[in-house]
């Protein structure tokens, strides 16, 4: 009975591991339905006979040219249909000729190959060159080949493609074109490489030809991160620009901003310029003046700041220079940063003024000129003054001073000078040298003009109203304000001239102008009085006429008489 027993288990497993080939899941139901001994029907374009064989239950089936035979719950795959017979009997009996017709059930499916697609990678965050190893397998679970397989996987900029195997690189990405057969499992195995900071993402486009159609998939999605050079170097200053003297604050922060990696720092240097004095070293470091050094561990996203105190004697524009070295999991790093800092001077400067406008030539004013430090913490030496000029009665000077204090004024020049005549000009040009705290010598220089202004004026026609003419004039009173200030300050030495001919021009055509106009009006009233008086002869003379009609008595006047009259009066 035991063996019976086993036996019976035995018999159960092997009918379930036959079951599957039996009845295909992989395939779509295109026909389900009873069919007697010499029927005739068509499925997929194809012609199906059929002749049942009562005695040992197998049934024949001609698909076209060819065929096939199947007994009873049995399936078999013949042109990309998997076939199934099941339930043969006895149908009917005919009578005409006599015999029995048998009958069994058909069940047609479609057959597709079905494809699984796995992608995988060993590790999905990497550091820049740090390398792992993706695999993409391709496994058909039906009972057909799966035809024109093709695959892509578009590698993104922030990886490299190192090395692949079972498929090829074509312009970066993976491709992989194969035949996947029933039951076979094809891998494509490729290697990559960390190349520039940023997250990525890794998928296959698949497509295939399923024995019906072309099919479309797309595999499982790989996220991933390669990791930026963990070290950040964030250099801050209390300011960029400075005055000489002026102490500088510099903090520098250095942070491990990776997420998964302690980080060595073999080396840490922070180097300063020759000329940039160190007054305060930061705490924990080790060099030299010029270099000051650490070296120790930043833990996965760990910071650690560095704080000098410097100062420069000397004008420049200086770069502080930071380079570290360091180590993270088995690649070895490099990065620097460098600080731009301007040192500018707030240096004495010479200012010069007139007691008073100089208006017209041969005009005395006061001009005075000074040495000013701007600067409330710095002081100059080895100050010397000097100044040439042409300018009548005043002598070319020079001196020296030890030092010029925060804030002091110095005269360099106090006395009168008097305005040269039209389109002349005289100077006085003025040096100063002097030396820094820190030995940097600098030399001042300024050309003061002493001119008469040159004016030009307009003649107005046209009358205006009394409002157009005042703006008018105080429009050229500014223009005229300006000019002499740009003369001072933005050119000085600079002079316009203006020759004696063109001014002798400028008068020839102004005076016959104002001659023209009051030789018309006195030649106006010459006209009238001429014509008013010749008015009150006429009249005179037709009163007289008139009388001596009405008059016959007198004697002695006649129109001869008359006619001299009027010739005298003319001549007149």
């Amino acid at each position: 009975m035991e063996k019976r027993g086993v036996f019976f288990t035995y018999c159960t497993f092997f009918l379930l591991v036959l079951i599957p080939n039996a009845f295909s899941i992989y395939g779509e139901n295109i026909y389900s339905g009873t069919v007697e001994d010499g029927d005739i029907i068509n499925i997929t374009d194809k012609e199906f006979e059929f002749k049942i064989d009562p005695v040992s239950k197998k049934v024949y089936i001609g698909i076209n040219v060819s065929g096939i035979i199947l007994n009873s719950g049995e399936c078999k795959i013949k042109d990309g249909l998997n076939i199934c017979i099941t339930n043969v009997s006895w149908s009917y009996r005919n009578y005409d000729p006599w015999y029995d017709v048998y009958k069994t059930l058909l069940t047609v499916y479609q057959i597709k190959s079905g494809l699984d697609i796995i992608h995988t990678m060993e590790k999905n965050n990497l550091l820049i060159d740090e390398e792992t190893t993706a695999e993409l397998s391709f496994e058909n679970t039906a009972d057909i080949v799966a035809e024109d397989v093709t695959a892509t996987v578009n590698i993104p900029s922030s990886l490299l493609v190192v090395d692949t195997e079972g498929c090829e690189q074509s312009f970066g990405n993976i491709l992989f074109e194969e035949d996947v057969h029933p039951k076979q499992i094809r891998k494509c195995t490729y290697k990559i490489k960390g190349l520039n900071a940023g997250d990525f993402e890794l998928k296959a486009d698949v497509s295939y030809f399923d024995k019906v159609e072309t099919v479309n998939k797309t595999s499982n999605t790989i996220s991933g991160e390669v990791y930026d050079y963990a070290l950040k170097i964030k250099p801050k200053l209390n300011k960029s620009r400075l005055d000489i003297g002026e102490e500088l604050n510099l903090t520098i922060e250095i942070e491990n901003t990776n997420e998964q990696y302690d980080l060595t720092m073999t080396s840490f240097n922070i180097k300063l310029p020759e000329k940039l004095l160190l007054l305060k070293r930061p705490q924990g470091t080790t060099g030299t003046n010029k270099i000051i050094s650490w070296s120790g561990t930043l833990q996965s996203e760990e910071s650690k700041n560095f704080t000098l105190q410097a100062q420069s004697l000397i004008t420049s524009n200086y770069a502080i220079l930071t380079k570290a070295n360091y180590k993270i999991d088995k690649f070895s790093r490099q990065t620097e940063e460098s600080t731009d800092v301007e040192v500018y001077c707030d240096c004495p400067f010479i200012e010069h003024e007139f007691s008073q406008g100089i208006v017209v030539p041969q005009q005395r004013a006061v001009l005075k000129a000074n040495l000013i430090n701007p600067s409330s913490i710095n002081s100059f030496k080895n100050v010397k003054l000097s100044y040439v000029t042409d300018v009548p009665g005043i002598q070319d000077y020079s001196t020296v001073y030890g030092k010029i204090h925060p804030t002091e004024r110095i005269k360099i020049f106090d006395s009168s000078v008097i305005s040269p005549d039209l389109g002349k000009a005289y100077y006085l040009n003025v040096t100063v040298k002097y030396e820094s705290s820190g030995g940097q010598v600098f030399v001042v220089r300024e050309n003061i003009p002493i001119k008469v202004p040159d004016k030009k004026e307009e003649i107005v026609v046209e009358e205006e109203s009394e409002v157009n003419v005042t703006g008018e004039v105080e429009e050229k009173a500014e223009a005229e304000e300006q000019q002499d200030v740009s003369l001072e300050v933005e050119e000085p030495g600079s002079t316009i001239e203006e020759t004696e001919g063109e001014k002798e021009e400028q008068a020839d055509e102004e005076i016959p102008l104002s001659t023209l106009d009051n030789g018309e009006k006195s030649s106006f009233m010459i006209y009238a009085i001429i014509t008013f008086v010749l008015a009150l002869t006429f009249i005179f003379v037709l009163v007289t006429i008139f009388k001596r009609r009405k008059e016959p008595e007198v004697q002695g006047e006649t129109l001869d008489d008359i006619g001299e009259a009027i010739d005298e009066l003319e001549k007149e």
